[in-house]
C-alpha cells in the first residue's frame, strides 16, 4: 500500500524560521522522489509564497503542493496568485459559522476562472480524548448535506460542484 500525499506544516509567521524551511525542503524532496503531493498546513499566503519557493528550488512541480488553510488569508488575489502558479489553494474549516466566507472564496476563484485549483474541507472532528466531555465534537457531514446544497443554491453548477468535490481532490493527488 502507498501513501496517499506528504503532510507538512509551518507557522503562519514568514519569513519561516530555518527548521522550518528544512521540514518544506524535505517534504518537497520527498515529494518530489516519491511522486506524491505535498500538504502543508500554512495559512496566510506569505508563508504559503515562501514555501512555493522551496518546493520549486527542491525540483517539486507547484501542482503537487496543496496550500491548506487558505481561507485564512484575506486577500483573493493571492488566492489567485498561487493558484495561477499552479498550487492547489484549499480553503479549510468550513463549519456553519465560516460557510459565507468560504462561499466567498470559491465564488472569486470561479469568477477568476481558477475553480479548477480550488480543494475544499471541514476540518472536522476535534474529539479530544481526557479533556472534559470529551470537548466540543464536529461532525463529518456538513460539507456534503449542508453546504454542496447550498452552493447549487447560490448558483454553482452540478458540473463546477463536481469539479469541487471529485475531479480536483482526484486531480490533487495524481499530480
Amino acid at each position: 500500500m502507498r501513501p496517499g500525499l506528504i503532510k507538512t506544516g509551518v507557522n503562519k509567521d514568514a519569513p519561516l524560521p530555518e527548521i522550518e524551511r528544512k521540514l518544506v525542503r524535505a517534504a518537497a524532496l520527498a515529494g518530489a522522489q516519491s511522486g506524491l503531493t505535498v500538504a502543508s498546513h500554512t495559512g496566510p499566503a506569505a508563508p504559503a509564497l515562501e514555501e512555493l519557493d522551496i518546493i520549486q528550488a527542491a525540483g517539486l512541480a507547484p501542482g503537487r503542493f496543496i496550500w491548506v488553510h487558505a481561507h485564512n488569508e484575506r486577500d483573493h488575489a493571492l488566492h489567485h496568485r498561487l493558484a495561477k502558479e499552479g498550487v492547489w489553494v484549499e480553503f479549510d474549516g468550513l463549519s456553519e459559522r465560516s460557510a459565507d466566507w468560504h462561499l466567498e472564496c470559491l465564488r472569486s476563484m470561479a469568477d477568476a476562472g481558477l475553480l479548477g485549483k480550488a480543494l475544499l474541507s471541514q476540518d472536522a472532528g476535534w474529539y479530544r480524548p481526557g479533556a472534559e466531555r470529551g470537548s466540543r465534537y464536529r461532525g463529518y457531514t456538513y460539507l456534503l448535506e449542508t453546504f454542496a446544497p447550498r452552493l447549487v443554491r447560490e448558483g454553482f453548477s452540478q458540473a463546477e460542484l463536481d469539479q469541487l468535490l471529485i475531479t480536483n481532490p482526484a486531480r490533487a493527488l495524481a499530480g
